[in-house]
């Protein structure tokens, strides 16, 4: 088990839960009585972001804001392919719990930006919002500068290494497009939401958050656009690749046909010309080379060859 790291911020109690087990998220989470989704969807690859208030018996208000955030993920032939992980924020009391699989640099930034100040559990919420939404735009630019570099380099996109960079280019957008839409729908909440918008500050960041939402929805909209169009380009370019050589290849079958042909006619057990001269076999070579080489240059002018 990872030892955690607990700040203390004053009177509240920052607890930060770095690649723990499912054992540990249960532990906290009955440490805290809190709703058994709200850690443990930290592990599962596939939890959407999502926001959730709950009151107990106790009338105490516990409350999670889900976040989905992009980390480099498993690499197809050394093409880096992005992927999707949850990060959960709680506010239980006086506690703030943040529990993730995998830390980031931005996080970590974050965090450490935050740790001595007088913060409340809005602040560290909409900070990480921007942080990841800030990210993910980068990421994103560095996928449209691959995607540039594939259309520069799409005459030879035949090659298998081209077919991998475009599926892992297409996966990592499936999970990015799916992150930044569901994360959109907290954004709405949160924008709706008069906890967060108490003071300038906190509208000032979510007005932040709202333009980086924005440009990443509309940058990954359109590099799926494009990759569409470059997986029907890059299906045309292989087809038209593969038209190339079977012309080629039925070129060369037919110029190699000639002379088999010629040889069987002149080896049938009938009379043929030049069966007596001494030099008929060297005329029917000869003569079977010249129709090669003009149906190879009739093939030629047709673009065959």
């Amino acid at each position: 088990m990872n030892q955690s790291k607990q700040h203390v911020i004053k009177n509240e109690n920052w607890i930060d839960l770095v690649g723990e087990d499912d054992d540990t998220l249960v532990a906290y989470t009955k440490k805290y009585q809190l709703p058994t989704d709200y850690l443990s969807g930290v592990n599962d690859r596939f939890e959407i972001a999502r926001t959730e208030e709950s009151n107990d018996a106790d009338d105490v208000q516990r409350m999670l804001v889900l976040l989905q955030y992009i980390t480099d993920g498993e690499s197809i032939d050394d093409y880096v392919e992005y992927t999707t992980h949850a990060i959960s924020l709680v506010h239980v009391e006086n506690h703030v719990i943040t529990a993730y699989k995998k830390s980031t640099f931005y996080f970590e930034d974050v965090f450490d930006s935050l740790r001595d100040n007088d913060i409340d559990y809005e602040k560290i919420v909409l900070n990480v919002f921007y942080a990841i939404q800030k990210n993910t735009i980068e990421m994103l630019r560095s996928i449209h500068n691959e995607i540039g570099e594939m259309q520069n380099d799409i005459q030879q996109s035949s090659k298998s290494q081209e077919l991998y960079r475009l599926i892992a280019i297409d996966k990592s957008l499936s999970a990015i497009d799916n992150a930044v839409h569901n994360n959109r729908k907290v954004l709405d909440k949160l924008v709706a939401s008069a906890q967060f918008n108490r003071s300038g500050e906190a509208k000032d960041i979510l007005h932040d958050v709202m333009v980086e939402s924005l440009q990443a929805e509309s940058m990954v909209n359109q590099a799926i656009r494009i990759v569409d169009l470059l997986n029907d380009v890059f299906g045309n370019v292989i087809s038209n690749n593969l038209n190339q050589v079977m012309k080629v290849l039925t070129s060369i079958t037919i110029i190699l046909t000639i002379p088999t042909i010629t040889a069987g006619l002149w080896g049938m057990n009938t009379t043929i010309p030049m069966e007596h001269n001494d030099q008929g076999f060297m005329i029917i070579i000869i003569i079977s080379i010249l129709i090669s080489v003009l149906v190879a240059i009739w093939l030629r002018k047709k673009n065959y060859l």
